[in-house]
């Protein structure tokens, strides 16, 4: 079993993808077959300028153009959804994910399997691990990083240099200061405010509507109390 397949199945396990997601990226693989009487999904891959490449393949199932543009490279499966601009030099894993009304400021990379709700965000340099999932209208900073599994809610507001830690789980509406890290398996709450430079230890559990101050830190298993100022 190669990586690529053992990341696939990793992942419908820990309930970051569906079955039939999943059936389609081994598919795609030659891992894994698809369901019977269910044709594969076509592959399409924009190579940029600088391999010679010209934009190559079919439609999504769906009828709609998967290559948005050239000089995007897409992976197998991968949908991005019409009118959404992504920039020359993007890379866009297999089985990603990219709804209406996202704006992408500048070339960026999304992982494998990561998800981009409606009108969400994502400006420059910000990246997007696999299997990470973005709620609608939520806005990633300027260099943000949001690591593999990661979960950002809906309206939740991410801004420079954060950086939110594999498997964390961001709440609706939350807001994470500049600077401020998330490490892996944190939970913070709806309506939360983490201040700039604070940080937020592994597995640790911020209540909703709680603020943590700048330059705090939550250690490993902390418990900030829901509405408590840290």
């Amino acid at each position: 079993m190669n990586n690529d397949t053992q990341r696939v199945l990793e992942m419908l396990s820990e309930g970051k993808i569906t079955v039939e997601e999943a059936e389609r990226l081994l598919g795609a693989l030659g891992g894994h077959g698809p369901t019977p009487n269910q044709p594969p999904d076509p592959i399409t891959e924009t190579k940029t300028p600088e391999d010679g490449g010209q934009e190559s393949g079919g439609e999504h199932d769906n009828g709609e153009p998967i290559g948005p543009s050239p000089g995007i490279r897409m992976g197998a499966g991968a949908f991005v959804s019409e009118g959404v601009n992504v920039p020359p030099g993007s890379v866009i894993g297999m089985g990603a994910n990219i709804s209406e009304g996202v704006v992408i400021e500048s070339a960026i990379e999304i992982g494998m399997g990561a998800f981009i709700g409606e009108a969400a965000h994502l400006m420059k340099d910000c990246k997007i691990g696999e299997g990470a999932n973005i709620g609608d209208g939520a806005k990633i900073g300027v260099d943000a990083t949001v690591e593999m599994g990661a979960v950002i809610g809906e309206a939740a507001q991410l801004s420079r240099d954060c950086k939110i830690g594999t498997g964390a789980n961001i709440g609706d509406g939350a807001k994470i200061n500049a600077e401020a890290t998330i490490e892996k398996g944190a939970l913070v709450g709806e309506g939360t405010e983490i201040g700039d430079g604070a940080t937020i230890g592994m597995g640790a559990n911020i209540g909703e509507g709680a603020k943590v101050s700048p330059g705090k830190h939550v250690p490993k298993g902390g418990n900030v109390p829901a509405g408590a100022i840290w």
